[in-house]
């Protein structure tokens, strides 16, 4: 067990890891720029080798982690900045997992109080209505310019 942590926490995996990350997310945005934000996020996002790729370099940043305990004062800086990237992929699955999508369309003076949820992540992504708890108006709208 402890030699598969100690594998795991490489700093050899991690420069690999983080390079991987680094070209797909540069992929990503030259796709993004090219084709949208569905076709990026169909393609590299949400596609299940990134996060597996993500998976993978999460262990490795817990694994690094587990490896140095006990921390002390000397490691504070490592303990939060590894920490820090943990949270944040922690935070964009649940975001991932728990996200609702939908699109409002409202003229000037209208309330409403259902939106069309968007379902799947096809080229043709279904619409499906749900209901607000609360409803949105829109009193005014008005563009400004600046120079």
């Amino acid at each position: 067990m402890k030699t598969l942590l100690t594998k795991l926490a490489s700093l050899k995996l991690a420069v690999i890891l983080l390079i991987l990350s680094l070209l797909a997310l540069a992929a990503a945005t030259i796709v993004e720029s090219a084709a949208g934000t569905e076709t990026a996020g169909r393609t590299v996002y949400y596609a299940l080798w990134f996060q597996l790729l993500m998976g993978v370099l999460t262990a490795n940043v817990i694994a690094s982690i587990a490896v140095h305990y006990p921390w002390g004062k000397r490691r504070l800086g490592f303990l939060m900045t590894h920490s820090a990237l943990v949270i944040v992929v922690i935070g964009s699955t649940v975001t991932f997992l728990a996200k609702t999508e939908g699109q409002l369309a409202l003229w000037e003076g209208e309330s409403a109080s259902r939106f069309e949820q968007v379902v799947g992540l096809g080229p043709t992504p279904a619409t499906v209505p749900h209901d607000l708890p609360f409803a949105v108006a829109l009193k005014d709208f008005q563009i400004d310019y600046y120079q």
